[in-house]
């Protein structure tokens, strides 16, 4: 830091009036006023705020200090200085304090006016002790400076110091003239008739204190304070200016000490009173007599109470404002008109990852550099706070930094008596709530979509339970060596790919359940990324641990998110390369991933070494008929970010274009005892007996009749629920009942499954109905049991999942 010369840094201020004749002009000593202050800019303010400055037609001599040791050289070479401004953090945190001690203590300075400028005193409270301890006169927050309030902080010190030098003056004429009074009656007499009028008009209480503590004189002042006291009588001080009186002397007295030593002593008191706690500063000098000894001590008293008491109500304030900042989740932060900082609440450093050292030293500008190389655009960020100084209007925006982060900025002008003083700005981390807002969005769009997907998917699942039921039953009538054989089977192939598709699109209606189990993720995981990486030249790198918790998953869906991000990384390396898949159990707590709920997962991450995601598109990632691709449809990321969110999970991406992507998907650990899955068994399984069938296609209700009839079962069709219900009672009456109904879910304008099973139920709680529908997602597709129902196949079907179904659903001997 560059400081000015400590001695050349002199400024006088005067009144502002005309030049005086050389001839009449009265020429008086400015006021001495020392700045002791490590920061250059404090010295500067300070001075522009005293600029023609004048008390009582004397102007001010300003002396700048910018250490402790500045500070002693220049009261060393002007020991008539009137006020200090002291700050208390300089070389050392107490550096102030340690040179007000200095003061009183090796200078024996008892006399200038020392008030602390400071950002607060760490480790000195409370104030009170620190006033008292290190003889203050007054303290102010650095904050709070403002032209107004120094005037009135130096003027009261002045004044003070004024009397007290008066005061001081007073008593040593005092002390000499009661000294000459025992050797001249007719000078003590006429001392006294001067100096009585002095005393009645002076502003600060004087008594006079005999070697027994007997109250000799009292000034008008102190019999006002104390119109109890008759110094006539002689009374006893401690007695007699203490409400109800002392026992004994005083503990802070300085007047005891003065008559031990002979020195000027003086003490701040909390002096109970009728009015209440009064608070005094007491300067005690000792009246010597021809020999040297001290036969009285004249107390100098200025009561202090208000100015202590607008002291603590500042304080409190101050108080309760820094524990307002602190508690607020936002980061504030104060500047001047000239864009300096005067206050910044611990949340503005946490948030903008400040250090506290860089914020300690007072350098704002490196301050400055530090945050605007976090964000993405810092010329934009200087130009708008450069356009908002001096400015009267709020504003709000949001600043983009370089790690993704996005803060809400709010600023309005500071005004002080209609001019603006400087700003506050606010800032707070909306970085979450956009991801969630995004999220909405994106679940919104997905609703949308779904309202149409399900629609077409159902109406798709019905053409194809026709075309693929045909072909099933067309490759059972020819040999395999057959050609045309060959042909169906590749149309099958063909049918169950577009089946694959519905699937997809029925991933967005609303409302779908995932059918979910408990289920190893590792094997699922494993057995996906092998298929899907089949023939291709990028490998796959797994990093799973053996004890991996089951997750309850629908493995089906699951299995399609895993493969569509396998597909897309292994796109994104077409020369090759290494995908990298990931799991391991981990333990959230609450927010730490929204939008999921403290508790333990499943983290899956499959990164690649790919081209990666343009950070413009890794918003839209997720959204439905979004793709890069020439030949995309946009649906698998979307799919897989639905299946998750079915799933109570979490679905996140992260990317660098040249260095690849990251998905991480949160799955929740399942509480569910696992369900073994029996393995298929091969050929057809036959049967005998009737089988209802309830659904509003006929092209339905005729390749599942063509089904049945293969299997070795008669059917029999209904067109909606009432029939099937009709039907069902009468075969049931006439001794002939269905082993089984196979019903549609959904019939439009009619009753359909689920109402059917229900008014069944209750007239045959064994009914065994089976749930089929081209909108698989359905709550009832998921969970048939809760329903009523003891079977579910979904649409398309093949005549050999209707053969496993109805082994399992009609037990054998049963017709």
């Amino acid at each position: 830091m560059n400081h000015e010369p400590p001695f050349s840094d002199e400024h006088h201020f005067s009144d502002g009036g005309p030049p005086k004749s050389e001839v009449t002009a009265v020429v008086r000593d400015p006021w001495k006023v020392l700045i002791v202050d490590d920061v250059k800019a404090v010295h500067t303010v300070t001075r522009v705020f005293l600029a023609r400055f004048a008390f009582e037609g004397r102007g001010l001599a300003v002396l700048s200090a910018y250490s402790a040791e500045e500070a002693k050289s220049l009261l060393h070479a002007h020991p008539d200085t009137a006020v200090i401004l002291l700050d208390v953090a300089m070389e050392q945190n107490d550096s102030g304090l340690l040179l007000a001690r200095y003061i009183r203590e090796v200078l024996g300075n008892r006399f200038v006016r020392i008030i602390l400028r400071t950002g607060g005193l760490p480790g000195m409270a409370p104030l009170e002790k620190v006033i008292v301890e290190y003889d203050i006169n007054g303290y102010t927050e650095k904050i709070d400076l403002t032209a107004q309030k120094l005037f009135t902080i130096i003027i009261s010190a002045l004044r003070s110091y004024r009397d007290i030098m008066e005061s001081a003056a007073l008593s040593n004429q005092l002390r000499e003239e009661i000294a000459e009074r025992m050797q001249a009656e007719d000078k003590l007499r006429a001392s006294e008739e001067m100096y009585s009028s002095i005393f009645t008009h002076i502003g600060i209480g004087i008594s006079l204190i005999s070697p027994e503590m007997e109250i000799i004189f009292m000034n008008p002042t102190m019999k006002n304070w104390f119109p109890q006291v008759e110094a006539g009588k002689r009374p006893i001080c401690y007695k007699s200016f203490n409400v109800p009186p002392r026992d004994g002397i005083c503990s802070y007295c300085p007047t005891i000490q003065t008559f031990h030593d002979g020195q000027v002593h003086i003490s701040v008191t909390d002096t109970p009173t009728e009015d209440g706690i009064c608070h005094f500063r007491i300067i005690s000098t000792p009246v010597l007599s021809a020999t040297g000894s001290v036969t009285a001590v004249i107390e100098a008293v200025e009561d202090i109470t208000e100015r202590k008491r607008s002291d603590e109500e500042l304080r409190s304030k101050e108080i309760c404002l820094q524990g307002i900042l602190e508690a607020t989740d936002d980061g504030i932060l104060a500047i001047d008109e000239k864009g300096n900082i005067i206050k910044a609440n611990r949340k503005f450093a946490e948030l903008w990852k400040i250090p506290q050292s860089m914020i300690n030293s007072g350098d704002d500008d490196t301050l400055l550099n530090f945050v605007l190389d976090q964000l993405q655009d810092p010329e934009a960020f200087v130009k708008k706070v450069r356009s908002l100084y001096g400015s009267p209007d709020s504003d709000m925006d949001r600043l983009f930094f370089k790690d993704g982060r996005i803060f809400e900025r709010n600023s309005a002008p500071l005004i002080q008596e209609g001019s603006i003083i400087g700003r506050v700005w606010s800032f707070r981390d909306i970085t979450e709530k956009r991801k969630m807002e995004e999220d909405i969005l994106r679940a919104q769009k997905l609703e949308s979509v779904g309202l149409l997907a399900g629609g077409i998917a159902h109406d798709f699942n019905n053409l194809l339970t026709a075309i693929l039921g045909n072909i099933s039953l067309a490759k059972m009538q020819l040999p395999a060596d057959n050609r045309t054989h060959a042909r169906l089977c590749e149309a099958e192939k063909a049918s169950l790919r577009a089946r694959d598709l519905t699937q997809q699109l029925l991933t967005f209606a609303k409302g779908g359940a995932p059918v979910r189990r408990s289920a190893s993720v590792s094997e699922l995981i494993r057995e996906t990324a092998c298929f899907a990486l089949s023939g291709s030249n990028v490998r796959c790198d797994f990093a799973i641990g053996p004890d991996l918790p089951l997750a309850e998953i629908d493995e089906g869906q699951i299995s399609q998110v895993i493969h569509n991000l396998i597909i897309n990384a292994d796109q994104s390396m077409p020369v090759g390369g290494a995908i990298r898949i990931a799991c391991e159990e981990v333990t959230l707590v609450e927010a730490e991933v929204p939008p999921l709920v403290a508790g333990r997962y499943i983290r899956i991450s499959v990164g690649d070494q790919g081209v990666g995601i343009p950070a413009e598109h890794l918003p839209r990632i997720f959204d439905p008929y979004f793709t890069t691709k020439e030949k995309g449809r946009g649906l698998g990321l979307a799919g897989a970010y639905s299946i998750i969110l079915n799933h109570d999970g979490q679905i996140s991406v992260s990317s660098e274009p040249g260095a690849g992507t990251t998905f991480i998907i949160h799955l929740p650990i399942s509480d569910m005892a696992p369900v073994m899955v029996p393995a298929e068994e091969g050929g057809l399984r036959t049967g005998t007996g009737r089988i209802l069938v309830m659904d509003d296609e006929e092209t339905v209700l005729e390749i599942a009749g063509e089904m049945l009839s293969h299997l070795g079962y008669e059917s029999v069709f209904a067109r909606d629920g009432g029939e099937a219900i009709e039907l069902y009672l009468k075969a049931r009456e006439a001794g002939f009942p269905f082993r089984a109904i196979l019903a549609d879910l959904t019939i439009p304008g009619g009753i359909g499954g689920r109402e059917m099973v229900e008014a069944l139920g209750e007239i045959d709680p064994e009914i065994r109905a089976i749930v089929s529908s081209g909108y698989c997602n359905d709550p009832v597709m998921s969970d048939f049991r809760s329903y009523g129902f003891c079977g579910v196949i979904s649409k398309p079907y093949r005549i050999g999942e209707m053969s496993k179904l109805l082994s399992e659903v009609l037990p054998s001997g049963d017709e």
